[in-house]
């Protein structure tokens, strides 16, 4: 998703505007754009993939493969921030786009 680009190892971390959101932050080892993801499986959003795998394995070879979902924006050609990381555009679509996924379906008349 992000070919060529070098990041840094991810870190998680959460964002004031949704604390319940464990977003994974990748920031470039020198210059370039910015990139986050959130993973979700079912209601949960997964913090660490590796726990996620052991906690889930079990169950999963009873019931199948399950959908997990990944949510992931990177600034191209949007300059970065400076600052805050949570004032960086890719962050605010990305969390915008959470939240839009999570809100329970409204039935159409």
């Amino acid at each position: 998703m992000a070919y060529g680009a070098d990041f840094e190892p991810s870190r998680v971390q959460t964002f004031e505007s949704q604390p319940d959101v464990p977003v994974f932050v990748l920031e470039p080892r020198t210059e370039g754009p910015a990139a986050f993801y959130v993973l979700r499986y079912r209601d949960d959003f997964v913090t660490s993939p590796i726990l996620f795998q052991l906690r889930t394995a079990g169950e999963l070879l009873f019931t199948g493969r399950q959908a997990m979902t990944l949510f992931f924006a990177q600034q191209s050609d949007a300059p970065r921030v400076a600052g805050e990381l949570s004032r960086q555009p890719a962050l605010t679509v990305l969390l915008a786009a959470v939240r839009a996924f999570a809100a329970p379906a409204t039935p159409r008349p």
